[in-house]
């Protein structure tokens, strides 16, 4: 009798093996197929995992990965969901749930699971990044530093996080700390455009023109098809009373997005100050036609010297 019992434990034991073995084997392959973006297959292996053990919170996170990028956003928040439910300590499906609300447009909803994330990972680097620029998109810029820093310390290698605090420090009025934190950017990739493009914008709101030139002309060496940096180097040209090389600039960011409505208005009031009045109501006009709501006090200058109402 005791040996039938013994018999009968050790089959038990090895069925339960065999299935925990087969839900790793199916969530192995799950993985597989999300590496090479086969979505549909490892949702399908993910799923049958699941089946086979309905506590595996790693499989029902993964599934949730899988779900969204095939853009089942729902599906993915209910597998993020049910893998917490699971597991309450199991922190990334927190930052999940954070990175969808987040790309929803959901930002206080996205503060609290990636919150909840660092609560259980103190050392979450990412986490601590995308809430601080969630963070700075609120004006909560002194927070946002606090977080991209709190990244760096956990991963000092990074360099976007340098980057996102450089853009925080310029947002916060903190110029010399940003160009620090480009200098480091631009140290380490030393061909990256949108970093001396931000470095131009520091140096240009520190009132260092030459240097925002400088940098603005090294992002557009880089990126000849940067717009952004066309019409920023041209603002910092009318600053200077350089009125030709600002029109030239704003040109070439028409010419590379005819619906920027910023680049036609800053053009219209540098033909203003050339005295070219006829050229910066065209440009008015053109703004208006973009749907967007042209400087009133451009709008009074020009009528002041066009004799009355143009529009």
């Amino acid at each position: 009798m005791l040996r039938i019992l013994i018999l009968i434990s050790l089959s038990f034991l090895n069925s339960v093996i065999a299935r925990a073995q087969s839900a790793d084997e199916f969530f192995n392959s799950g993985n597989a197929h999300s590496k090479q973006g086969q979505f549909i297959q490892a949702i399908s292996d993910y799923t049958q995992s699941i089946k086979i053990d309905p506590q595996y919170a790693y499989a029902y996170n993964n599934r949730g990965l899988a779900n969204l990028n095939l853009l089942n956003l729902p599906q993915a928040i209910s597998d993020y969901n049910k893998a917490i439910e699971i597991d309450p300590k199991f922190a990334v499906p927190y930052f999940n749930l954070g990175m969808v609300y987040k790309n929803q447009g959901k930002l206080s909803q996205a503060i609290v699971d990636l919150s909840k994330a660092i609560e259980i990972e103190p050392d979450y680097d990412i986490a601590y990044q995308n809430r601080g620029i969630i963070e700075d998109l609120q004006d909560k810029h002194a927070q946002a530093i606090s977080d991209f820093t709190k990244a760096i310390v956990s991963n000092p290698n990074d360099v976007e996080y340098y980057y996102d605090r450089g853009i925080a420090y310029d947002n916060e009025g903190r110029y010399a700390q940003a160009i620090s934190d480009f200098n480091s950017v631009i140290a380490h990739n030393p061909s990256l455009p949108r970093a001396y493009f931000n470095r131009g914008l520091a140096y240009g709101n520190k009132g260092s023109y030459d240097q925002a030139i400088s940098d603005f002309s090294k992002a557009i060496g880089l990126d000849a098809k940067d717009a952004g940096a066309y019409n920023d180097r041209g603002l910092i040209y009318y600053y200077e009373d350089s009125y030709d090389l600002a029109i030239a600039d704003f040109n070439k960011a028409i010419e590379l997005n005819n619906k920027d409505a910023q680049a036609y208005s800053n053009r219209a009031i540098a033909y203003y100050y050339k005295q070219e009045y006829d050229e910066a109501w065209a440009d008015v006009h053109k703004v208006e036609e973009l749907g967007v709501s042209v400087n009133i006090h451009l709008i009074s200058l020009l009528r002041e010297v066009s004799g009355g109402p143009r529009s």
